[in-house]
């Protein structure tokens, strides 16, 4: 089914364009209409041949399908345009709970668990800081003060690590471990009050990925996010050896004895580098994410069976941890859950793409539908515009005395070419939820008396008899009066294009339940039961039958009724007939 894209893209343009009667006799001399035609049909075919519109619309119809998976990147970009702020706030509440704890002389508020290493005064302050600077500059349009203030919190924190990491390198103390707080069950260290090595080198690449977070080098390439990645690692390493009892994992035992990276340490700095990553999501290297094609489902899938995975082998360690199990049994439910999960997010997956594949078919069929109807309906009106304006130049001086019965079929060809693209770009606005009304009071007697009036010259014409039953006094209806008679018409008109000579049209309408009910039967071949459910599609012609039309005046039909209130049907029988019927709700309970 074709998408907005289409409409606005390719026929909105080429609409502007129309070429009028009214427009023909006003080009002097009658030798520059050819030319003239020949530029407006060479620009109108390749607008309506143009390939990057209408693969747009491909796209527009692939999401149409009933899923939400267009919405998915919508909602998981919401989501990461949000972790920067929350990252940012789990550090600063953190770095001030710690530091709280260690002003106060509550030394278990510096470990969260007795037993393992604590934060220390200057990683709580780092960590405060930095989650401030991740909030400051975590959105992807700041003011310049924020980005100022955002750079300075940054710049400290920096400065802190690097200093710490000098008095690692070289030995010495230059005085700023304690500054803030001492805690004399620390005296023991070696180096009380200091930031550990890990803690410290994480810090430093967090403030040089807060540094150059909109930084680019000349390829495009954001160092930010490539520092923000490595300065999870070792927290990330911290925090499995907390969780399978590695302590290798979160301190170097051999190198800086009871020197470790704390739990509340190992959260802060993991929470800020998963900030810094997703804060250019939309531009960085998690843009597939977002993404609304096949890589950016499969990337959503992988993450989310991830998250699973990480939550269940960690429930599994943490029962182990606790004595509810043998760590055996918690390696044989680890990889019991990677089975068994890895097969279900394969076959998801799997089933997943099979369903976008099928939905990108669809598309590619439905662009072959549009440029079949167009090719079809108008390459007539085209070559019959091409012919006259050809034959005119071909007549030089003697054009003249031919004006009027050339610009006349030309106008005729202009006009079939106008009323294609009107019905195209009714059906495309209809499909995008922009098409309008303008609601008045309307007299149902008097719109099918007009409606049938218009119609009889081309039943008379054709050898059909259209008869207008009588009606009975009817209530008001609340329309559009335009669309309305639109609609009588297509509804009509398409009667009369299934119907032999002979046959009959009949039409009328009858008052029921706060609606009026709008009828045209016919004597013609009828619709194959089978073929009921698609008369209301876009471009749908019966099996069998001779394309007579482009196939979109019932899905007219259908929109225009819908937007009114109403509801638009059929009912036919072979060889006997078929009978359209719609209604419209009364002047009093319109919706």
């Amino acid at each position: 089914m074709p998408s907005a894209g289409l409409g606005h893209d390719v026929l909105s343009d080429a609409i502007g364009r129309d070429v009028t009667a009214s427009t023909l006799c006003a080009w002097s001399p009658v030798a520059e209409v050819p030319n003239a035609f020949e530029l407006d049909v060479a620009r109108l075919t390749s607008l309506l041949g143009g390939g990057s519109a209408v693969d747009q619309m491909i796209a527009g119809a692939g999401n149409s399908r009933g899923t939400d998976e267009p919405n998915q990147p919508m909602r998981v970009r919401r989501l990461l345009r949000r972790l920067p702020l929350l990252c940012g706030s789990l550090a600063i509440a953190l770095g001030l709970f710690v530091l709280t704890g260690w002003l106060l002389g509550h030394s278990g508020w510096t470990t969260l668990l007795p037993g393992f290493p604590a934060m220390v005064a200057n990683t709580a302050i780092m960590a405060a800081l930095a989650g401030v600077s991740l909030i400051l500059s975590g959105p992807a349009v700041v003011s310049r003060r924020r980005s100022v203030i955002a750079r300075i919190l940054a710049g400290a924190v920096g400065v802190i690590a690097m200093l710490t990491l000098a008095e690692y390198a070289f030995g010495r103390d230059i005085g700023i471990d304690e500054l803030v707080a001492s805690s004399p069950a620390m005296r023991f260290r070696h180096n009380p009050g200091r930031p550990s090595p890990q803690s410290a080198a994480t810090f430093l690449l967090v403030a040089a990925s807060l540094l150059t977070i909109d930084w680019r080098t000349a390829r495009g390439k954001r160092p930010a996010e490539v520092l923000a990645l490595l300065s999870g690692l070792l927290p990330l390493l911290a925090l499995l050896g907390y969780l399978f009892e590695a302590a290798e994992l979160y301190q170097f035992l051999t190198i800086y004895p009871y020197i470790g990276m704390g739990i509340a340490s190992a959260v802060t700095l993991f929470a800020l580098s998963v900030g810094l990553l997703v804060a250019r999501a939309d531009t960085g290297i998690l843009s597939v994410l977002v993404a609304g094609d096949s890589g950016g489902l499969a990337a959503r899938q992988l993450v989310a069976s991830l998250f699973v995975f990480v939550a269940g082998t960690s429930a599994a360690a943490i029962g182990a941890r606790i004595g509810l199990y043998d760590a055996p049994i918690a390696s044989a439910l680890i990889v019991l859950l990677g089975t068994v999960g890895g097969s279900a997010f394969v076959l998801r997956l799997s089933r997943r793409l099979s369903r976008l594949d099928a939905e990108r078919t669809a598309a590619i069929q439905a662009r072959e539908d549009v440029m079949g109807v167009v090719a079809h309906d108008l390459r007539n009106p085209l070559g019959a515009i091409l012919m006259q304006a050809s034959f005119l130049r071909s007549l030089g001086p003697r054009a003249a005395d031919h004006t009027e019965e050339f610009t006349a079929s030309i106008e005729r060809a202009a006009r079939r070419m106008n009323h294609l693209i009107q019905d195209l770009l009714d059906v495309t606005r209809m499909e995008a939820g922009r098409f309008s009304i303008e609601k008045q009071p309307v007299d149902p007697r008097r719109l099918l008396a007009e409606a049938v009036e218009a119609q009889k010259p081309l039943a008379l014409s054709d050898k059909l008899e259209l008869h207008l039953e009588p009606t009975p006094p009817l209530p008001e209806v609340s329309g559009d009066w335009d669309r309305l008679l639109q609609v009588l018409e297509n509804l009509i008109g398409n009667a009369m294009k299934f119907t032999e000579p002979g046959g009959r049209i009949t039409v009328g309408a009858r008052s029921s339940d706060h609606h009026v009910r709008f009828w045209v039967s016919d004597t013609g071949h009828g619709i194959a039961p089978e073929d009921l459910p698609n008369v209301f599609d876009p471009f749908w012609q019966g099996r069998g039958s001779a394309r007579r039309g482009a196939g979109l005046g019932l899905p007219i039909v259908k929109g225009i009724v819908e937007a009114h209130g109403g509801r638009a049907w059929v009912e036919s029988t072979r060889s006997v007939g078929s009978t359209f019927s719609f209604t419209i709700p009364t002047a009093g309970h319109a919706p």
